[in-house]
């Protein structure tokens, strides 16, 4: 048996919730409605991290769409504001540790935490 992915562990909806909640415009991915692509964002800086591996660059990119897919989802259950925040930078946290330092990753995690928490505070209705 091979290694598990991080991913695997870190996900917490099956592929249909989250198939359903993109067919159903509950997901909206790493962009926020009408005003900023995190995607972008995303992709502009993944070779920024210490321990960058370009033949996993895909595959790191679409494990964070899946956490972005999972936070959406969390924002629609109303999984209450701030923890489901916390929860989506934790789990970035998670994700990228091999490719960062712990203080690349902490420093990650209160960026991401503090951003969901000031900017998309309006959509959270």
């Amino acid at each position: 048996m091979g290694k598990i992915r991080t991913i695997e562990k870190i996900k917490r909806y099956s592929d249909s919730e989250v198939e359903t909640g993109y067919r159903q415009w509950i997901i909206n991915g790493c962009w926020g409605k009408w005003w900023i692509n995190f995607s972008k964002i995303i992709k502009n800086n993944l070779e920024d991290l210490k321990n960058y591996k370009k033949e996993k660059y895909f595959e790191l990119f679409d494990d964070i769409e899946r956490l972005c897919a999972e936070h959406d989802l969390d924002y629609h259950y109303k999984k209450w504001f701030r923890k489901s925040n916390f929860i989506f930078a934790l789990n970035l946290f998670r994700l990228i540790k091999s490719w960062t330092s712990f203080l690349e990753r902490l420093m990650i995690f209160f960026v991401i935490y503090f951003l969901l928490n000031k900017y998309w505070k309006k959509y959270y209705k």
